[in-house]
């Protein structure tokens, strides 16, 4: 059995792409996953794949919930799929030194895949000061936004970068409650 952890991009935001998270973990258990648990409304999954499940790799996974919901719910959602011990290494890495002391202004980006190397060079010469943009590993990117999100330099440029992957960002506090819901 694999855990897994499924970040979906972009849903529940207002009124548009709305999928009530009984229904979605109806839909992955429906499908075959097991120790199906989701956390917020902000599509947070975590499942284990296993002999029963219709995929077992992060691709595969991501591929197949994003097509399980665009047909369930008539919408596209991207996905991005991290195993448990991926995302634990994510949270142990701490890029900032301990000065990024607010968990809600403290985010990671995930990203599906390796970006586009120049793209990412330019995102990370960026000087948004204090805002401070750091490479996690090959597809995570640490944002510290002390302002907020909202009024974030850096948040408008990773929106705008042509990174040639699918993007989904978490906060601290999300991503640290999902290290504690796996193994």
């Amino acid at each position: 059995m694999r855990e897994l952890v499924v970040l979906l991009r972009g849903i529940n935001v207002g009124q548009a792409k709305q999928v009530p998270m009984t229904d979605l973990r109806a839909l992955l258990q429906d499908a075959g996953y097991g120790d199906v648990r989701t956390l917020l409304r902000s599509g947070n999954v975590v499942l284990t794949a296993g002999a029963g499940a219709p995929a077992t790799t992060a691709a595969t996974v991501a591929a197949d919930v994003s097509e399980r919901i665009g047909a369930r719910f008539g919408f596209p959602v991207e996905v991005v799929v991290r195993t448990g011990a991926q995302l634990r290494r994510v949270a142990a890495a701490d890029p900032f030194d301990g000065t990024a002391d607010d968990p809600a202004r403290r985010h990671v980006a995930f990203l599906s895949g390796a970006p586009d190397r120049q793209a990412l060079a330019a995102l990370l010469r960026l000087d948004a000061t204090p805002e401070r943009l750091a490479r996690g590993g090959r597809t995570d990117l640490h944002l510290w936004t002390p302002d907020g999100m909202a009024r974030s330099v850096l948040a408008k440029e990773l929106g705008r970068a042509k990174l040639g992957v699918v993007v989904t960002v978490r906060n601290w506090n999300t991503v640290q409650k999902l290290v504690a819901m796996t193994g």
